[in-house]
């Protein structure tokens, strides 16, 4: 689920990416216009008022590159805000992998049985201790079914 919410914050960063570059088009589009309106100002005659206008197209450049700093500026700062969030997502994969590694070092075994598994397994375990206890005098008369005779031993 932390996958999904980070897909999601992704697909909004990429819409703000889309978003800069539909400007930036549009800024193109200027682009292409001063170099229509150059155009226009070399066939013209030159005189007072084409300086005039030159000067505002000028501005009209200072303008631009203005805009273009500032679409830098913001889009750096998404950037570096995504590089911030990855590094955070980066320091919590990293955390989830060392509980991982921590949980499995101190893991213990554990086994499933089935019904029929567990019967025999249980069975074993009883043979196991009745041959163990076996080998003790004290444990092989008490091992003996009710109503048989003892047998001593000398």
């Amino acid at each position: 689920m932390v996958f999904e919410v980070m897909g999601f914050e992704v697909m909004v960063f990429e819409m703000m990416v889309f978003e800069v570059i539909v400007f930036e088009l549009m800024v193109f589009e200027v682009i292409v216009f001063e170099v229509i309106v150059f155009e226009v100002m070399v066939f013209e005659v030159m005189g007072f008022e084409v300086m005039v206008f030159e000067m505002m197209v000028f501005e009209v450049m200072v303008f631009e590159m203005m805009v273009f700093e500032v679409i830098v500026m913001v889009f750096e700062e998404m950037v570096f805000e995504v590089m911030v969030f990855e590094v955070k997502v980066f320091e919590v994969i990293v955390y989830e992998m060392m509980v991982f590694e921590n949980l499995v070092a101190h893991a213990k075994p554990f086994r499933r049985f089935s019904e029929g598994q567990y019967v025999i397994a249980n069975l074993q375990n009883k043979i196991r201790t009745s041959a163990l206890s076996s080998t003790r005098p004290e444990a092989s008369t008490s091992r003996l079914p009710p109503g048989s005779p003892e047998i001593k031993q000398d």
